[in-house]
């Protein structure tokens, strides 16, 4: 994914030194001629477009945005309640993240939510322990989690969920 940016952002550059123009719609039309070229060298060598990843880590984005909009709401109205009814509780997320990467940015999502808390991974590196301030449902809570943040991130460093 890496040599497709820079082969992209190398045909742009070249581009606007060859026609000497170094404004927006130069710098636009060398973008799309490289993506052209890079959209070749792709489809040949058998390999995704990078875009594809970049669409998927600017959704995650979106994604977590909007999650930690409705919780700071769901915790506010928690708080604001006069009579604290909580459950809270630990639980232990099953995941299919692999590499460093994945799980530091798992750990950062579920931290970022407020009324979550990523605890620790398992030995294995296939649980990660979240505390929640308040759980009805501990399976539909491990699935959001998952459907959420996990699939998203798969997309992002694997390109598929």
């Amino acid at each position: 994914m890496l040599y497709q940016i820079v082969l992209n952002l190398g045909i742009t550059a070249a581009w606007m030194l060859l026609s000497n123009s170094f404004g927006t719609g130069s710098a636009l039309m060398g973008y799309l001629a490289g993506l052209l070229v890079v959209m070749v060298v792709v489809r040949w060598r058998g390999h995704k477009l990078y875009l594809r990843r970049v669409w998927a880590a600017w959704l995650l984005l979106v994604v977590l945005i909007r999650e930690m909009a409705v919780a700071n709401w769901v915790v506010m109205k928690i708080v604001l309640r006069p009579n604290l009814n909580i459950e809270p509780a630990i639980l232990e997320v099953p995941t299919r993240l692999k590499s460093s990467l994945e799980r530091a940015l798992f750990a950062a999502c579920i931290t970022l939510t407020p009324g979550s808390l990523s605890m620790e991974f398992s030995r294995e590196g296939d649980r990660i322990f979240v505390h929640y301030l308040d759980v009805r449902h501990r399976q539909a809570a491990i699935m959001e989690v998952k459907d959420t943040f996990e699939k998203r991130i798969l997309e992002v460093t694997r390109g598929h969920a």
